[in-house]
C-alpha cells in the first residue's frame, strides 16, 4: 500500500496541483484501494498511518512514525477492543514497530 499510495503522491504532485488538491486526491485513492483490498489488520494500521501522512503534508506539518503508530493503535482499539486478541493486528503492529526502531539501528552498523 505504501507503494502504491507513495507513487500516486508523487504522480499528483508532479501534475502542480496545489498541496490541499494532492492530499485529498491521495485520500480517496488511498481509501479506494482499502476497499479494493479488503480491510484487514495490517491494512487498516497502513490507512491509518498514510493518514496521517497525508494530512502533516496538508497542513506542513512533520510526521513522526513511532507517534502515527501509536495512535493508529489506540484509534483502534478504542473502535475494537477485541481486536488486541487478534494475530494478525498484533503481527502488523509488532512489525512495524520493529522495522521502525531498528532501521536507523541497522543502517548505522552498516
Amino acid at each position: 500500500m505504501s507503494v502504491l499510495i507513495g507513487a500516486f503522491a508523487v504522480a499528483l504532485r508532479q501534475c502542480r496541483l496545489h498541496r490541499m488538491m494532492t492530499g485529498l486526491l491521495s485520500l480517496v485513492i488511498l481509501w479506494f484501494f482499502m476497499l479494493l483490498i479488503g480491510f484487514s489488520p495490517s491494512v487498516i494500521r497502513a490507512g491509518i498511518l498514510w493518514h496521517f501522512i497525508i494530512i502533516a503534508g496538508i497542513l506542513h506539518a512533520r510526521t513522526d512514525t513511532l507517534t502515527s503508530l501509536s495512535a493508529a493503535l489506540v484509534l483502534i482499539l478504542l473502535i475494537s477492543p477485541y481486536a488486541v486478541g487478534d494475530v494478525g493486528f498484533l503481527l502488523t503492529f509488532a512489525s512495524t514497530f520493529g522495522i521502525v526502531v531498528l532501521t536507523p539501528v541497522l543502517t548505522a552498523i552498516i
